[in-house]
């Protein structure tokens, strides 16, 4: 059994590894395991386990692009992976806020929500993309970039790649 801290960093690590080079099925399950790890020796409040949320989040998201091409006639499907990628952004959120020196990964984790509740046609996705790019442009003000030509990838730019 896993029991501390520094194993749930490796297997996030490890995640993270795997993501960059493309390998999302292994990435993924690094992630599932980083996240139980963290949740079961740092709690659920924790930042770490945050990231994690937002790792997930994100998988849950392909998955769901994946499976809607896949299964058109089966919208159940679709709304229990939006249902679980909703739960791990908000958790996350909840984590982040109130903390100033998390205010990158918020933005990070409040632009992926902007962008699932947009596919899911929800009114609050305009609020979570304009908190997003407020938090964007006061960390990179004059960059002359609006908040339509921003992508997850300058969000993630904003944050450590082990997060």
């Amino acid at each position: 059994m896993l029991t501390n801290f520094r194993t749930g960093r490796i297997l996030q690590a490890l995640g993270n590894v795997y993501e960059s080079q493309g390998k999302l099925d292994e990435s993924f399950g690094f992630h599932k395991r980083a996240l139980e790890q963290f949740r079961s020796t740092v709690g659920h409040s924790h930042h770490r386990t945050a990231d994690v949320c937002h790792k997930l989040a994100g998988h849950y998201i392909r998955i769901r692009e994946y499976e809607t091409a896949r299964y058109l006639n089966l919208p159940h499907k679709r709304g229990e992976r939006l249902t679980h990628s909703r739960k791990l952004l908000e958790q996350a959120l909840r984590i982040y806020n109130g903390r100033a020196q998390l205010k990158q990964e918020k933005a990070r984790t409040s632009f992926k929500m902007g962008i699932l509740l947009q596919v899911t046609v929800h009114k609050e996705a305009a609020v979570h993309l304009q908190e997003a790019w407020s938090i964007y442009h006061a960390l990179i003000p004059n960059n002359g970039r609006t908040l339509k030509d921003l992508t997850d990838a300058d969000f993630d730019s904003l944050v450590s790649f082990w997060t």
